[in-house]
């Protein structure tokens, strides 16, 4: 265990010097100052008035806050639902990780994407559906599979939010449209409480399918609510 945690903070520390030689670009600093919180009251008016982006945004938060929530509860299939152990856990996020490779290696290479706001939503079933499926999975390689299926809709997801976010921004709101993507991701942690409490009750099975199910509906949802999106 002492070895993986080493090799974790080895590999960031590689991540930190490789971030550092990129170059960066000073650009003058803006005439008119705001303080933080008039900063992020403009963010919120621009992202309120502007459908595309609010739309996005809302999808994010569906998934941070009803799927995401999946890796806090995975312990439990590993012990007690397939019964793999921790070697056999560390197998199962290996394999959502070699899923999200997959995936960011697919999309960047599908420059010419056409409808790429369709596609992000069918992203995100793909990842809703594969956990769906791999909560009532009773075969470990099924389940790997499984996880790869759901890496590969994640990582598509995000990679095609971030980019729809940051294209549709004006450079000048950009980083606090970033910054409501960033904090979106907290409501995984925000989603662990229900989803650890509906497993209590129904189990971890019955509550992941639930919470995923769930998931779907609400984008398809949010898509018949703001349809500026899917034609992206």
């Amino acid at each position: 265990v002492g070895l993986v945690f080493f090799l974790t903070v080895a590999l960031s520390v590689v991540a930190v010097l490789t971030m550092w030689r990129v170059p960066y670009r000073s650009k003058p600093a803006s005439k008119a100052e705001v303080s933080l919180w008039a900063g992020a009251r403009q963010g919120l008016v621009y992202v309120k008035d502007n459908p595309v982006l609010l739309g996005l945004l809302s999808q994010v938060a569906v998934v941070m806050l009803l799927v995401m929530p999946y890796v806090y509860i995975l312990p439990v299939f590993a012990a007690d639902i397939l019964k793999v152990g921790p070697a056999g856990l560390g197998w199962l996020n290996a394999m959502v990780g070699i899923g999200a490779l997959i995936g960011a290696l697919v999309m960047a290479s599908a420059s010419s994407l056409q409808r790429r706001g369709l596609t992000m939503v069918l992203m995100g079933t793909l990842f809703s559906l594969m956990l769906g499926l791999f909560a009532f999975s009773r075969f470990y390689p099924l389940s790997l599979g499984l996880l790869v299926g759901a890496g590969i809709g994640y990582q598509g997801y995000i990679s095609l939010n971030n980019t729809l976010l940051q294209t549709h921004s004006a450079s000048g709101m950009r980083a606090r449209v970033m910054s409501f993507n960033v904090a979106a991701y907290g409501l995984t942690q925000v989603g662990a409480l229900p989803l650890g409490a509906m497993a209590a009750v129904v189990g971890p099975s019955f509550a992941l399918t639930g919470t995923a199910t769930l998931a779907i509906v609400a984008l398809l949802a949010l898509t018949w609510w703001r349809p500026q999106t899917s034609r992206l």
